[in-house]
This record gives C-alpha cells, sequence and structure tokens, in this order.
C-alpha cells in the first residue's frame, strides 16, 4: 500500500449489513459464529486482492459495499452497515467504515481474523495501520480478542495505543500493535470494532492487519540511510499540537503524524499518568544496554507559518541531582534536502533542573526562516541504573504565552499588549504545592529550585503563592521569579500586594523589580526599595497592602518581577518561605475608578445572545443602570451562547457569581471555525461572588473597583458561524457584554 493523505469520505455507505464470511454456527451465544476448530498459523489482511481502481465518472476511489475476504468476517451486529472494501484512484487499498448518512441510532461494525493460536503467532501480537477522519467523541474503534468458553463468546478489549481520536484527517498511524500476550495458551480470533452513535460520523479505515508486533510510528516518507526517520515531506501541517490526553499508561506513544522512534536500547517515549496529569516521559531506568536514543517529531511545518516562529512545550524532570551527567533532552529542528536529512541543535532557554517541576519553554525558529522542518525531541543515557526521565506536554505550534525566551529574556516576556488593571488574588488555585500557572503572568526559576507554588490554609480559606527551598541540595542558588503581565504606568497607577514569611535566614531575599524589554529584545531590570517586606519576626504574619513605588517609571511599559534568592542549606525542615497574595494594580483616579475602558456597563450584542435557564434582567451597577443577564437558577446549571462576527476580534464582560457561593467555575467554548488567541478553543475562568447578586431583579451591585470582574477574551480565525458558548453550574450575572 502506498500512503494517501487525501482520501475522501465515501458519502454513500449503505450495505446490507449481516455476516459477510465462513464461519462456525449463529447461534445466541456465538452470535458471530466464531470456528476455533482450524486455527492458522499465519494470517494477512492487506486488501491489495481488490481489483485496481477504475474511473466511474467523478468518484476518486471504488467502494465495495459487499467486501469479503476468505477466512474473515465482516459482520454488521447493530445497524445495517459493514466494513466496505476501498480502492483509492492511485491504488491504494484498504477497508472503511463509517455511518455517514445513515438513520439508525447506532451502528456497530466488525471485522474478524481466521482463528489463531497465541502462543503459535509471531511476538504473541497482532498489527495495522490505521487512520481517521471527522472525528467524533461520540464514534469509536476499538480492538477486542475473541475467543470461546463452553461454546460462548468471550471478548475482552485490547488498549492498543495510536488509534487516531483527532487531529488531521486521514493521516495514518502505522504499525500499531495490539499485544495479545496475557492470552497465552489460548485460541481465538481479533476483532476490529467500529461503533457510531452519530450520524455526522467519523470514518475509520484499516490496512495491513498482520502477526507481529508494529514497527510503530505514523506515517511518514521512505526510510533510508539518508532519511532514517523516515520523514515524510508530504505531511505539513501548519498547525499543529499533542497534549497527551489520550495516552495509555506505561505504553508506547503514538499520534497520527508523529514520530516515536527508538534508536538505541529499545526504548521509546511512553505516556503516563500522575493524578489528573498526562504527559509522555522517556527514561532508561531498568533498560538493557548501556546506550538509548529516541525520538519525538513533530509532523513537518513551514517556519514562515508558525505563530511566532517558535514551537512551544511544556518539560519536566525526574532524578536529576542524580542522573543529570548520565543523561539529556535535546533539541533539534530537522531537514530534508534531495532526500537528506539534517539536523541543527537549538539552545532552549530555561529547561528544568529540579525534579517534578514543569516548564513552560520555547523552541525559537526564527534562524530557519523561510525553511521546511520538524522539531526533534532527542533523549539519551548512557545508564540504566542512574537515569534521568524527562517528560513533555503540551506540545504545540507557536510560542507559549510569555513569547520566545532567548539569552537577552530567559523569561520570554510579551509587552505588545499592555494592560491598565490587573488582580492576581489567587482564588483559582484548588490544590496545594503545585507550579502557579496563571494567564499572561510569568513563573519561572532560572537556577536551581522550583517555581512560585500553590498554597492553601485554614480549609482553602487563605489562598496564596509560596516559595521556599524545597527539594533542593545545600549549597544549591535558587532564583525565582512571579512576574506579572506588562503594563503601563501612569500617574494614577497603584500596584499593591501582601506578603508573609517564615523561618528567617540572612540569605533569603524578597525584592520587587521594575522590569522593561528594549525593542532589541533585551530585558533592564530595576529594583524598587520596598522597607515593608518582612524580613523577620513572627512567621508567617501578614502585611497587607504594601505599596509599590512606581512614580520614577510614569508613562513607562513594563513588568513587576517579585525575585526569590537563597543559597540553599538543603530540604530539610523548616524552609526559609516567602508568600505572596493579593497583587493588585489599579488606576486610581482621585478615588474614581472607571469600570470599563468606555466607561459604560452596557451590551453590544445583547439582541443576538440566548441560552439555558437564561433570563434578561436589569441592574444598577456602580450607580448605573444597565441590563444583565442571569444565566442558571436554584440547584440548575445555565449557560449563554452567541454567534462571532469574523471581523471582531475581542469579547470582554462582566461577571460576578451568585451570594454565597464563592468562587464559581464559567467555562467558555468556541465552536464551528475559530479559537482563542493562543489556540484554543476552551477555557475556565473563574467568577467571584458579589453581595448584590441576590434575590429578584433590579440588582443593586457595587463592584470591588479592581476590574477583577472583568474578563477580556481575545479571538482569531473566527466566522460569521462561529459560535461561543459560555456555562456554569451556579448562578451568574453578567453585564457589559461587547464584541470589538
Amino acid at each position: 500500500m502506498t500512503s494517501c493523505s487525501d482520501v475522501p469520505a465515501p458519502y454513500d455507505i449503505f450495505g446490507d449489513g449481516g455476516d459477510k464470511g465462513d464461519g462456525g454456527e449463529i447461534t445466541e451465544d456465538n452470535p458471530f459464529g466464531l470456528d476455533l476448530s482450524n486455527p492458522v498459523a499465519d494470517f494477512k489482511a492487506d486488501f491489495e486482492e481488490q481489483p485496481d481502481f477504475t474511473q466511474d465518472g467523478e468518484y476518486s476511489s471504488n467502494l465495495n459495499y459487499d467486501y469479503t475476504l476468505e477466512g474473515w468476517k465482516n459482520i454488521a451486529s447493530v445497524g445495517d452497515r459493514t466494513w466496505t472494501g476501498v480502492v483509492y484512484k492511485d491504488n491504494t487499498k484498504y477497508i472503511q467504515a463509517s455511518a455517514n448518512k445513515g438513520s439508525a441510532e447506532k451502528y456497530e461494525a466488525w471485522f474478524i481474523s481466521p482463528a489463531f493460536k497465541v502462543d503459535e503467532i509471531k511476538d504473541k501480537a497482532v498489527s495495522f495501520d490505521c487512520s481517521g477522519a471527522y472525528f467524533n467523541e461520540k464514534n469509536s474503534l476499538k480492538v477486542y480478542f475473541l475467543t470461546l468458553e463452553d461454546e460462548k463468546m468471550v471478548k475482552t478489549e485490547v488498549a492498543v495505543t495510536g488509534i487516531p481520536t483527532s487531529g488531521s484527517n486521514y493521516v495514518w498511524a502505522k504499525g500499531l500493535t495490539a499485544d495479545l500476550s496475557i492470552f497465552a495458551g489460548k485460541t481465538g480470533c481479533i476483532g476490529f470494532c467500529y461503533n457510531s452513535y452519530s450520524a455526522n460520523s467519523t470514518t475509520y479505515q484499516l490496512d495491513n492487519i498482520k502477526p507481529g508486533k508494529g514497527e510503530g510510528g505514523s506515517e511518514g516518507g521512505e526510510t533510508t540511510e539518508g532519511n532514517p526517520f523516515g520523514l515524510d515531506p508530504n505531511n505539513i501541517q501548519n498547525s499543529f499540537s499533542a497534549d497527551f490526553s489520550d495516552i495509555t499508561n506505561n505504553q508506547d506513544y503514538e499520534l497520527a503524524g508523529w514520530k516515536n522512534i527508538s534508536v538505541k536500547g529499545e526504548r521509546r517515549w511512553q505516556g503516563k499518568t500522575y493524578k489528573t496529569d498526562k504527559y509522555i516521559q522517556a527514561t532508561s531506568y531498568n533498560g538493557s544496554g548501556s546506550e538509548f536514543e529516541c525520538w519525538f517529531i513533530t509532523p513537518g511545518f513551514k517556519v514562515d507559518e508558525i505563530e511566532g516562529k517558535a514551537i512551544s512545550f511544556d518539560c519536566a524532570v525526574y532524578n536529576y541531582a542524580t542522573a543529570a551527567n548520565n543523561s539529556k533532552l535535546e533539541v533539534y529542528f530537522l531537514m530534508l534536502t534531495d532526500g537528506n536529512m539534517t539536523s541543527e541543535k537549538i539552545d532552549i532557554a530555561g529547561m528544568p533542573t529540579t525534579d517534578n517541576t514543569w516548564a513552560t519553554l520555547s523552541a525559537p525558529l526564527s534562524n530557519f526562516t523561510g525553511k521546511t522542518g520538524y522539531l526533534g525531541f532527542k533523549y539519551t543515557s548512557t545508564s540504566s541504573t542512574e537515569a534521568l526521565s524527562y517528560r513533555l506536554d503540551n506540545i504545540k505550534a507557536g510560542a507559549n504565552e510569555g513569547g520566545e525566551t532567548t539569552e537577552d529574556d530567559p523569561f520570554g516576556l510579551d509587552a505588545s499588549n499592555p494592560v491598565t488593571t490587573f488582580t492576581a488574588d489567587f482564588e483559582d488555585i484548588t490544590d496545594s504545592n503545585q507550579p502557579y500557572e496563571k494567564a499572561g503572568w510569568t513563573n519561572k526559576a532560572l537556577q536551581k529550585g522550583s517555581v512560585w507554588q500553590t498554597a492553601t490554609f485554614n480549609n482553602n480559606a487563605d489562598k496564596y503563592i509560596k516559595i521556599n527551598t524545597y527539594n533542593t541540595q545545600a549549597n544549591d542558588q535558587i532564583e525565582s521569579w512571579f512576574i506579572t503581565p506588562a503594563f503601563k504606568v501612569s500617574a494614577q497607577s497603584k500596584l499593591t500586594f501582601d506578603c508573609a514569611g517564615a523561618n528567617w535566614s540572612s540569605d533569603m531575599h524578597l525584592k520587587v523589580f521594575f522590569i522593561q524589554k528594549g525593542t532589541d529584545g533585551k530585558l533592564t531590570k530595576e529594583e524598587i526599595t520596598i522597607n515593608e517586606i518582612p524580613t523577620s519576626g513572627t512567621n508567617y504574619t501578614w502585611i497587607k497592602d504594601i505599596n509599590i513605588n512606581l512614580t520614577s517609571h510614569n508613562s513607562k511599559t513594563g513588568f513587576i518581577g517579585f525575585q526569590y534568592t537563597m543559597t540553599s542549606t538543603g530540604s530539610g525542615s523548616g524552609l526559609p518561605t516567602y508568600q505572596i497574595d493579593n497583587i493588585k494594580l489599579s488606576s486610581d483616579d482621585e478615588g474614581t475608578v472607571d469600570p470599563t475602558p468606555s466607561g459604560e456597563f452596557t451590551s453590544n450584542i445583547l439582541e443576538k445572545i440566548s441560552g439555558t435557564n437564561l433570563y434578561k434582567e436589569t441592574a444598577t451597577v456602580n450607580g448605573t443602570k444597565c441590563d444583565v443577564i442571569k444565566i442558571g437558577k436554584s440547584k440548575e446549571s445555565g449557560s449563554w451562547n452567541t454567534t462571532l462576527d469574523g471581523s471582531k476580534t475581542t469579547l470582554t464582560f462582566y461577571a460576578i457569581a451568585w451570594k454565597g457561593t464563592g468562587s464559581t467555575p464559567l467555562t467558555i467554548s468556541i465552536a464551528n471555525g475559530g479559537s482563542f488567541e493562543d489556540g484554543s478553543t476552551s477555557k475556565e475562568v473563574t467568577v467571584t461572588g458579589n453581595d448584590g447578586a441576590t434575590g429578584n431583579a433590579p440588582y443593586t451591585i457595587t463592584l470591588k473597583g479592581d476590574n477583577s470582574e472583568l474578563t477580556e477574551l481575545k479571538l482569531k480565525d473566527t466566522t460569521s458561524s462561529t459560535t461561543i458558548t459560555l456555562s456554569a453550574n451556579e448562578r451568574i450575572l453578567f453585564f457589559g457584554i461587547n464584541l470589538k
């Protein structure tokens, strides 16, 4: 079979259903008529026996709705769809299942191999190639081992990593493996089950089903001496991402269009889970041999088409102190020139050195302007005992939210969109001792030590961030930063924060800097002396509303950075600690806070809004009468939605939660084209309660005055068909809803 990336969907698959293939007697206990009496030692389905393509009108493929293959079964167990034979115009041949344009509520189609003894087939495994298109969460392809026990059919699902569930249409994942070793000693069949509960049907294709483990890796070019990874010059995807939500724990990971390759030591990148986190990991621990090398490689891309000319990713390490000299992770730009692969190492600023601490990084591509290539993550190790593990997550085309990290700017700060107000009260924290993340803010460790961590106290009543020397070695130099978004200083700007400390040390310092980024990309840092920052006294006693004097920076655009430094004495008890809370920038104009950039709470899209448990009401906000939208009611969730004008790029709104509900999660999602500025299509923000949101309309609402109730969403690539939906499980009031 040859690769094919533009196979059309067969929109008229109307097979007559039933059982197509030989077998035993069909009974209630043996509904597929399995016959295990004559197991075979070898079998293959490459579908090459189908006649070559012949042109029939304007269609680009020949469809065989009555496909049969000797010894195999093609069964419609629910609905009337079986697997269809397909011959594309270039004579690519395979089978395909789809419920497109079907009228039934559910479809289930099986393609089942001849019987075999697990102990007698190669590797006690079956491999196959798979691709998909028009992905829908209501559809699936699953693999089963089928056998008979006391004449009753027993089916057991086999976990297979790499079956595509998202991404580009019709990209083949090659050499996927169904490991059958747990069925040693048994006789049975392998069954491929297509399920669909939707007429908006995912299409799945199968090819090259045979005994033995697959070589792995997604579809690519031919593997040659000059192109050892089989990079495919036709697999160019200028927009891609991998969040690894589909991994199987401790299984080699496959993703259509990407490559996972072992060069030395027979280790590949594997899926891993920790609590709710899912990622991939490379390690040589307990491996065979003394040399290990494995690669994880993105699809191809044109550098000039990648936003920010960078690829962003999250990275973490484990066992760094012990194994840093034995193992490493490097990042390369790979290219094909006249069929030969070349590689050039990319220096990545901020690679993690502290165990279990994630760092958001960027691979800068500006040196490769005008070129087409691939990004490769190369793990190497020379030990299987003192082994360093590297972890990857959230790989995506485009720079991270902070911009591109460089030697001149190790934080990757972005000063292009300065704000006038912001708040970090850390009420969005849900768990302690985790790296804190907030859109637009930077949390980074430049040397050893961790980034600023989440913290809670008094049954979650108090939430803040903290920093200390946990998980460090004696004499490690600690330098950890927490940096605000960019803002423009005015005569009315007021910036305050709360601070506490504990286990005082003369070597422990918390300093505050005004940071600017020049047109040349270089940072300048000017310390702002703040005498109120505690350096002694009772542990964990908060100093409230500490003022950061911005007078000397009037009219400048910059950032405020909180820098913690310390020479570690080790990670025992009594760690020197600083805590920060309630960082607030306001524009205080003689006590009057402008509630919105336009000074109004009016909405410009109210008439276009509809939803569930939605009520259009009125309120007086800060003395101004305006229309409001309420979603939800007692013990019932609610939502509102609207279409987006493709010419608009920003949606702003005020939102307050119902009195007594505390902090309420609000889910915001985009559908039918377009995304948020960072490429995502779903976000969650936290809406805080307001005493005025109670009883019946008209409401009387007083805002905090720091714009913490205001949300601004940057949009891109939207059309007149794009919709945005906001939903919550508790009551929320919205006003000042504007699309611009």
